[in-house]
């Protein structure tokens, strides 16, 4: 019978041929001693065969190899399962699905859960529980043969989110006969350490501790998001345009802000509104007979209470009608030099002059 190969075991190996070979050695020492003093001590009219002593001395070889032997493939075996932990931890921060009903949950990420069917059933209830056996969540099912999915968005009945920690998944499916359907439950987490149990690896996903061998597949969650970044940083230093309405106020600068809008067509009246943090409108103005194309609203910052706006975060809207008091449509069209780009929550961000964090999603194209 063949054993598992684990790190209990290889240390035990280890262990047990180093006592070997001190083992050997000593024997070795002492059937010298034995035979210095058999040759010493042998009737010189009758001494000792020879091919006798080659034969113990042969012996003694064979067992000295065998453990040299032995050495080189607990070496081996060690450098084995040292590939293994290093390989694991190409797991660290990569997104698994793994066979299994236990996950984890920080009540915000949406957690898909993939199910299949031994047969077409006419009934199937999904609950959630939790580490208590208390189900927070339940919904149905597909009752069709096969692979099925469900994502849950880690709430509880009443869509509220639930607290971060371990949840089971249990698919409850009834067959047309009454008998219970069976199935296999497939579900995915992010990788945050790797671990060893009774001298097996497994892999840390939240809480739980997944065995390699339940591992389907993997994926990078970064690898869009790094390239995105790669292609965001050739920004950097280029005018672009966007269509963002989002700014800053600096109440101690002197310089007008360019307020970008794309009108469509010309418009009988066009109306500007600047609102504060709060949503609070702080200016407007209307413009009679507005031009078409791209136009900028230069505004000083002067509220319409005739003071100046303070430092913060603002906002503003454009909207024109034409002379039948139909609606046209405003771009907000901007234009400004890319000085920096940041990360935030998974999603790449750009600074430009006072207006900062501008998704990339908001860049239209180059100045």
């Amino acid at each position: 019978m063949v054993s598992d190969v684990t790190f209990t075991g290889v240390l035990s190996d280890q262990q047990q041929t180093a006592a070997s070979t001190a083992s050997l050695a000593e024997d070795f020492s002492q059937f010298l001693t034995l035979l210095t003093v058999q040759l010493q001590n042998q009737d010189p009219l009758d001494p000792l065969d020879t091919n006798e002593m080659t034969n113990q001395l042969v012996a003694f070889t064979g067992v000295e190899q065998q453990i040299n032997t032995n050495q080189k493939l607990d070496d081996l075996v060690s450098l084995q399962l040292g590939n293994s932990l290093g390989s694991s931890l190409g797991y660290v921060g990569k997104d698994i699905s793994y066979v299994g009903s236990d996950f984890y949950s920080d009540g915000q990420t949406p957690i898909t859960i993939n199910y299949a069917l031994d047969g077409q059933a006419v009934d199937n209830q999904i609950s959630i529980v939790n580490e208590e056996g208390v189900t927070v969540f339940e919904t149905v099912g597909s009752t069709s043969a096969g692979a099925q999915e469900f994502v849950w968005d880690g709430t509880d009945e009443f869509g509220n989110p639930v607290d971060p920690g371990t949840y089971s998944v249990r698919i409850d499916a009834l067959g047309a006969d009454g008998e219970g359907v069976g199935g296999t439950t497939i579900v995915t987490g992010r990788v945050t350490g790797v671990e060893s149990q009774n001298g097996s690896l497994f892999l840390i996903v939240g809480e739980r501790a997944v065995s390699l061998g339940n591992v389907l597949n993997v994926s990078d969650p970064n690898s869009g998001l790094n390239t995105s970044l790669t292609e965001a940083f050739e920004y950097i230093g280029r005018t672009v345009k966007f269509a963002s309405t989002q700014f800053n106020v600096d109440e101690t600068s002197t310089d007008p802000i360019p307020l970008g809008y794309d009108l469509p067509k010309e418009a009988d009246t066009l109306t500007l509104r600047v609102y504060n943090s709060a949503g609070q409108q702080v200016f407007r103005d209307d413009i009679s007979n507005a031009t078409s194309g791209e136009r900028n609203y230069l505004w000083d910052g002067t509220m319409s209470t005739g003071a100046q706006a303070p430092s913060g975060s603002y906002r503003y809207e454009v909207s024109a009608r034409d002379d039948d008091l139909n609606s046209i449509a405003v771009t907000p069209l901007n234009e400004g030099i890319v000085t920096e780009v940041e990360s935030q929550s998974g999603k790449i961000y750009v600074n430009i002059g006072d207006r900062t964090s501008i998704s990339i999603d908001e860049i239209i194209g180059f100045g």
